[in-house]
């Protein structure tokens, strides 16, 4: 007797379950929802967002004589590299401030500098003058700790702020 109170389906079979079409179409939306979620996520990640590579994750510019690249998200822990090409012969230097060092534990510099001076709170790196071959300069880097820093590097008379995204 209790069969005949429950709902039948097309093809004459009596439903076991109450249809609740109203929280199946809640689940249905909370599924996109996370779908799309997930595709942003990737799609962050693959822009250089999160950090490793990518587009976004490095900045790069014209300095004075050098032709810098700079990191602009990274991960704590993670070794990361600044590069500067200077591609004419005469002075070639490095600026980075005091901040730089807040955010950055030098690894090591190839080639190593010619001598390194302190001007107020910036750091000046100054290599061998060439003649008349570019010179790449890397510095090995590494960061200790999440946050957001901010600090200037350049050549001198042509620094420019940078802005670092540390990630965990």
């Amino acid at each position: 007797m209790a069969d005949q109170n429950r709902p039948v389906l097309p093809d004459g079979e009596l439903t076991a379950v109450k249809d609740e079409r109203s929280f199946q179409e809640k689940t249905w939306i909370t599924e996109r929802v996370a779908w799309i979620g997930f595709a942003l996520l990737v799609i962050a990640a693959l822009l250089g967002l999160a950090g490793g590579g990518g587009w976004a994750a490095q900045r790069e510019g014209r300095y004075g004589s050098a032709q810098m690249k700079i990191p602009a998200i990274t991960r704590s822990d993670a070794p990361t590299e600044l590069t500067a090409l200077f591609d004419e012969a005469g002075e070639r230097s490095l600026v980075l401030s005091a901040e730089f060092l807040d955010a950055f534990q030098i690894e090591a510099i190839q080639p190593a500098p010619e001598a390194v001076r302190i001007e107020g709170e910036n750091r000046i790196l100054r290599f061998p003058p060439g003649e008349d071959a570019p010179l790449r300069v890397r510095l090995f880097l590494k960061t200790h700790s999440a946050g957001l820093f901010r600090f200037n590097a350049g050549t001198p008379g042509r620094t420019s702020p940078f802005t670092l995204i540390v990630l965990p």
